[in-house]
C-alpha cells in the first residue's frame, strides 16, 4: 500500500470520527457537512476502485441496499420479530448465515478497529453467543 492509499484510509476514519462528534453536539449544520465530507471520501474510493476495474459506486449502492432489506425482514418482509431484543436476535442470526465461512463468531471483527474498540466489540459478540 502506498503513502497516498495509506492517506486515504487515515483520512476516512477521521472523517468518521468527525461525523460522529457532530452528531453528538446536535449541530445540525456541522453534522451535515460532515456526513457529505465522508460521502466525498466513499465516492472517492469507489472512483478509484472503478478506475482500477475492480467495481463501482453503483455497485456499492446495490450492495447496501440489498443487504439494509437482507438484514431487516422485519421491516421489508414478513417477519414477526415485534421487539427490539427478537430485532436484534433475527438480525445476529442472518449476519451469522452470511458470514457461514467464517469458523469462529469472532473471525468477523475487522482487523483494523484500534485496540479498546475491537476488545469492546469482541466482548459485546461473546456476550451475545
Amino acid at each position: 500500500m502506498d503513502q497516498s492509499t495509506g492517506d486515504r484510509f487515515r483520512k476516512l476514519i477521521e472523517e468518521a470520527y468527525e461525523v460522529t462528534e457532530a452528531a453528538r453536539a446536535k449541530n445540525d449544520a456541522h453534522f451535515c457537512e460532515e456526513l457529505g465530507d465522508l460521502l466525498l471520501l466513499v465516492v472517492m474510493h469507489a472512483e478509484i476502485a472503478r478506475e482500477a476495474g475492480r467495481f463501482n459506486i453503483e455497485q456499492v449502492l446495490r450492495e447496501v441496499s440489498e443487504k439494509l432489506v437482507r438484514r431487516h425482514p422485519h421491516v421489508f418482509g414478513a417477519s414477526d420479530a415485534r421487539d427490539a431484543g427478537a430485532v436484534l436476535k433475527q438480525w445476529e442470526a442472518i449476519k451469522r448465515e452470511e458470514k457461514k465461512a467464517d469458523s469462529h463468531y469472532l473471525a468477523s471483527l475487522p482487523k483494523a478497529l484500534p485496540a479498546l474498540m475491537r476488545a469492546h466489540k469482541a466482548q459485546s459478540k461473546a456476550a451475545r453467543v
